[in-house]
């Protein structure tokens, strides 16, 4: 019999013990406590943010569900004793109810030994219901249709960028720097925007969670193209009273531009000038750029963020010692259609190549984050993502702690989509692991989050980026473009030849970490 179908009778026996005994004994309220795995299809979640280990959780969810008391009924039963006469099918309906309760509560003695291995066992099979399909995401091949020249990864990573800079003009209120890519509707709205009620004096500490386009409109009437991007993030707000709070938020927001506006190429996207040329932000009295005549009215040349609408936004306690709750490591593996010939059809990769690379960042990541080495991390991120870990690294330092993975071990990685457009490959796999992973004050080198005796299991989506056509990289510890030992600046570009090479121009590069729950193909 299947661990499901196991599992399924000893649930049920559970059931008929449960109603065998609440027969016996006195009424009683019930409270069910919900958890985070999928049940009957059906999932209760809630998100937060957290900088506790190197894994870039952002989010996590806890789900409960509770039900409300019932409501009870005394049934009055008369006193007497009962004849003899019928012998032993008199007692046989009581014998049997009694049979059953008592395997009824070894059933459940079962279950809650069952549960406590399963939680313990670092490769437990499911035997969660798996959710329902999740449709694979087709928004890129539809901009594709539209622009050639649209890279979702250099999409993403401008429009992550974009979101850092638009929140801190905010707080300074100075919108000077990115009014380019702002209507003048949200520029407007920005500048009368209140967290909690209140204006901001200044915000720090934001670290971007994940990026992710959500959809696509071309609404009927208008010649504009407009792509939904939903941003998860947590920051620190000061404000004019002198207090802090820390929050996490859920902002989706809408870019637009004109469907005759090509896409910015990937050594453009950090450029914050005209669109066209990339001359300091200065207008002409006709709002032209002086330099090469380009318009500069937000969407006509390049994406612009025309709305934004804060879906979430609750307040989070600043530390980083608490602990997240591991979701969706019993997850079915979300593949992309044909994912194995879409692989094999890129020329200049070598499996085994890739896997090393893999391997070798994944470990060159932990092994930084865990000594909070910014070195060791740069060479293998780009720089929206190496960004929002820097931030959580100078964080701990600043609190005077470390969060340590010890033991670390990638037992499977699975490729499990791959892209292509006119500037990068993209390959996802999905990486299961685990660690000893805890929090030390580095003053006393006491333990303040986490457990330095458990193991804990994750599993994630990393994504690497490589520029279409490059050759593979010889090796991980020399610069792919003047073969010097690699050493990589905070900008990341080589120490002695200056060649940017987080960019995924000579080999491949983390871009993006999406956890299980969050994960749509």
């Amino acid at each position: 019999m299947s661990g499901v179908g196991l599992r399924s009778v000893v649930r049920a026996a559970a059931l008929v013990g449960l109603l065998v005994l609440a027969s016996y004994g006195s009424p009683a309220d019930a409270r069910i406590g919900g958890g985070q795995s999928y049940s009957s299809g059906s999932q209760s979640s809630s998100s937060s943010s957290s900088g506790s280990s190197y894994r870039s959780s952002a989010s996590s969810r806890s789900g409960s569900s509770s039900s409300p008391p019932s409501s009870s009924s005394s049934v009055d039963e008369s006193a007497g004793s009962s004849s003899s006469n019928g012998g032993i099918w008199d007692i046989l309906p009581s014998l049997l109810l009694s049979v059953f309760g008592v395997l009824g509560v070894f059933a459940l003695v079962f279950l809650f030994i069952h549960h406590k291995v399963a939680a313990a066992a670092p490769y437990a099979s499911s035997t969660a219901a798996p959710p329902p399909p999740r449709p694979q995401r087709n928004i890129a091949t539809q901009m594709k249709r539209l622009d050639a020249t649209f890279s979702e990864t250099v999409f993403v990573e401008w429009a992550t960028l974009m979101f850092a800079r638009v929140q801190e003009a905010r707080a300074r209120k100075d919108f000077d720097a990115v009014a380019l890519f702002l209507s003048a509707g949200l520029q407007q709205h920005l500048r009368q925007a209140r967290d909690e009620g209140k204006p901001l004096k200044d915000l720090v500490g934001l670290a971007i969670g994940s990026a992710r386009i959500e959809g696509l409109r071309r609404p009927q009437h208008e010649d504009v193209v407009e792509l939904d991007v939903s941003f998860r993030a947590s920051y620190t707000a000061e404000f004019d009273d002198g207090r802090t709070q820390a929050f996490w938020v859920d902002e989706l927001w809408t870019f637009s531009r004109g469907p005759k506006v090509t896409s910015r190429a990937p050594e453009n996207v950090e450029r914050q000038g005209c669109p066209a040329c990339g001359s300091p932000v200065e207008r002409s009295s006709l709002g032209r750029c002086p330099h090469c005549q380009a318009s500069l009215a937000p969407g006509e040349s390049d994406w612009c963020v025309s709305a934004r609408r804060v879906r979430e936004r609750r307040q989070i306690p600043p530390v980083l010692t608490g602990v997240v709750e591991e979701v969706g490591t019993d997850l079915p593996t979300i593949f992309q259609p044909g994912v194995a010939s879409r692989l094999q059809a890129l020329s200049t990769l070598s499996p085994t190549r890739f896997q090393e690379r893999v391997r070798h960042a994944f470990f060159a990541l932990q092994k930084g984050w865990s000594e909070a080495n910014l070195e060791a991390i740069r060479p293998f991120e780009t720089d929206a993502l190496f960004g929002q870990h820097r931030f959580w690294v100078e964080e701990y330092v600043r609190q005077g702690l470390r969060n340590k993975l010890d033991d670390v071990a990638l037992t499977q990685t699975e490729v499990v989509k791959v892209d292509e457009d006119l500037y990068f490959d993209a390959i996802t796999c999905r990486l299961r692991a685990h660690a000893r992973d805890y929090t030390v004050r580095l003053s006393d080198h006491k333990v303040v989050g986490g457990s330095g005796g458990a193991r804990r299991l994750w599993t994630e989506y990393w994504t690497f980026v490589r520029r279409r056509g490059a050759k593979e990289a010889p090796d991980d510890v020399t610069c792919p473009s003047c073969m010097a030992p690699l050493q990589v600046a905070q900008t990341g570009v080589c120490s002695f030849c200056q060649t940017k090479l987080t960019r995924g121009d000579f080999d491949w590069v983390l871009c993006r970490i999406e956890q299980d729950e969050e994960y749509q193909g």
